[in-house]
C-alpha cells in the first residue's frame, strides 16, 4: 500500500506531464468512441425502423398444400422458436364480408386474430369477442373505420348471403361491436379482424355447412377437422424472419418474407463492424506503444528514484507496481476525459443531424459497450505498464550507491 501511495504522489508531483499523457490518451480514444458510437446508432436506428413497420416481420405463405394447413401443421409451424405469433387463415373467397353502418356500407376482407397477435398488441389494441359473447367484437383497419364513419365502441351490422343446392338464397346479419380501430400505419386496407373461430363460422355458413354458434342449419355438418388455406405469421425477430424464410423453404412451402431487407441491414452492421474492428486494432497498437514508450521513459528518468526505494526496503513487487499504477491512473482519467468529450461530441452529431433523421440518435453506444471499452482501456494500460514495471523491478540499489 505503501508502494501505491508514493506512486499516486509522485504522479501528482509531476501532474503537468501527466495531463499531456492524459489529454493524449483522450484524443486517441475519442475518434474511436465516436466511430462506433455512429456505427451502433445508425444500426440501431435502422433496426428500429424495421421494427416499426408491421410487415418486417410477416411471413406470407405464396403456395399452400393441396389439402391445406391442418391444426396439426399450425401448430408445428408454431412450435418453431422464432414463430411470435400464427394463426390459420380461411379461403380468400369465403374471407369477405359486407360491413354496414348507417347509411354506409363496406366489403372488407377478414383476418384472424388472436391472443398475442403482435399487430394489435403494438397499437394497444383488445381482442375482439367470439361469436360466441352476448356482443361479438370486430377490430377494424384506419380505412374501414373511417368509410364506415364509426369508432371504437360503435355498432356495425356484418351481412352475407348462400345460395343453397335448392336454389334457396339465405342471407345473414351478425352485429359486431367495434372493439378497437388500428392506426393508419398497421395496414392500409379495408380489413376486419375477428377470431379464427369467427371466420371458421362464416366459411362454414358460405359453404351451405351447419353454424350452430349463429343457430343456421345448412345441408351438411361442419367438418370435424379444419384446415386452412394459409395462415398469418410474425416472427419474434429480424434474424428470426431469415431463420423461417430458409426453414419453410426446407418445407418445399414457398412464402415471401423481408428476409433481403433484413440481410442488407446486418450486411451493412457486418461490414460496419469490420471497419471498426480494423480501427480499434490500429487505435489500440497505437496506444500499446504510445504507453510503452511513456512508461519506458519514465523508468529510466526515474531510475534512481526506483532505486532508492529498493534500499528503502521495498520489495521488487513493490517497485514493479510503482509504474503500472501510474499507468493505470493515466488510463482511467484518459478514458474518462475521452468518454465526457465523446458524449458532448455525440450530442452535437444528433443535434445536427436531426432535421433529417426526424430525431433519431445518429451517435450513441449501448451502456454495456461503453463499460467493456472503459473496462479494456484501463486494463490495457496497466499491462502496457508490465514490461516498465519490470525493468523498474530489476534495478539493483548497488547502482544507486555506485551513483553516489
Amino acid at each position: 500500500m505503501r508502494a501505491l501511495w508514493l506512486s499516486w504522489r509522485d504522479w501528482w508531483h509531476e501532474r503537468g506531464l501527466n495531463v499531456c499523457s492524459v489529454l493524449a490518451l483522450a484524443s486517441i480514444l475519442l475518434p474511436l468512441l465516436v466511430i462506433h458510437g455512429v456505427h451502433m446508432g445508425v444500426i440501431t436506428s435502422l433496426k428500429a425502423r424495421l421494427m416499426t413497420d408491421p410487415s418486417i416481420l410477416i411471413v406470407v405463405p405464396l403456395s399452400g398444400r393441396g389439402a391445406g394447413f391442418s391444426e396439426q401443421d399450425i401448430e408445428k409451424i408454431r412450435a418453431q422458436s422464432d414463430v411470435d405469433f400464427v394463426v390459420g387463415r380461411t379461403r380468400d373467397v369465403a374471407a369477405e364480408m359486407q360491413l354496414v353502418a348507417g347509411d354506409r356500407f363496406l366489403t372488407v376482407t377478414l383476418e384472424p386474430t388472436g391472443s398475442g397477435d403482435p399487430l394489435l398488441a403494438k397499437a394497444g389494441a383488445g381482442q375482439p369477442e367470439p361469436l360466441t359473447a352476448k356482443k361479438p367484437g370486430v377490430v377494424l383497419s384506419q380505412s374501414a373505420a373511417r368509410r364506415l364513419a364509426v369508432k371504437k365502441g360503435d355498432e356495425v351490422q356484418g351481412k352475407m348471403s348462400r345460395r343453397l343446392a335448392s336454389g334457396k338464397v339465405e342471407r345473414l346479419s351478425i352485429t359486431f361491436a367495434v372493439t378497437d380501430v388500428l392506426p393508419v400505419t398497421a395496414t392500409g386496407m379495408d380489413a376486419a379482424f375477428m377470431p379464427l373461430s369467427t371466420l371458421n363460422a362464416v366459411q362454414d355458413f358460405r359453404d351451405a355447412m351447419d353454424v350452430p354458434v349463429l343457430g343456421v342449419k345448412g345441408e351438411h355438418a361442419a367438418p370435424d377437422k379444419r384446415f386452412y388455406e394459409s395462415f398469418r405469421l410474425y416472427s419474434k425477430t429480424l434474424e428470426g424472419v431469415e431463420t423461417l424464410d430458409a426453414w419453410f423453404d426446407r418445407q418445399h412451402i414457398l412464402v415471401r418474407t423481408k428476409a433481403k431487407e433484413i440481410a442488407s441491414v446486418r450486411k451493412m452492421d457486418e461490414a460496419l463492424g469490420s471497419i471498426v474492428l480494423f480501427i480499434s486494432l490500429v487505435v489500440g497498437g497505437g496506444f500499446v506503444m504510445y504507453m510503452l514508450s511513456v512508461g519506458r521513459a519514465n523508468v529510466e528518468r526515474k531510475k534512481k528514484a526506483l532505486g532508492m526505494l529498493r534500499l528503502l526496503g521495498f520489495t521488487r513487487a513493490s517497485v514493479m507496481a510503482f509504474p503500472i499504477w501510474q499507468a493505470f491512473l493515466t488510463g482511467v482519467i484518459g478514458a474518462l476525459l475521452g468518454f465526457a468529450l465523446y458524449a458532448g461530441l455525440g450530442r452535437m452529431i444528433d443535434l445536427l443531424f436531426a432535421e433529417s433523421t426526424g430525431g433519431e440518435a445518429v451517435c450513441s453506444m449501448p451502456f454495456v459497450h461503453g463499460v467493456s471499452i472503459f473496462l479494456g482501456v484501463a486494463a490495457l494500460s496497466a499491462l502496457t505498464a508490465l514490461v516498465p514495471g519490470i525493468k523498474a523491478s530489476n534495478i539493483e540499489p548497488s547502482a544507486v550507491l555506485r551513483d553516489v
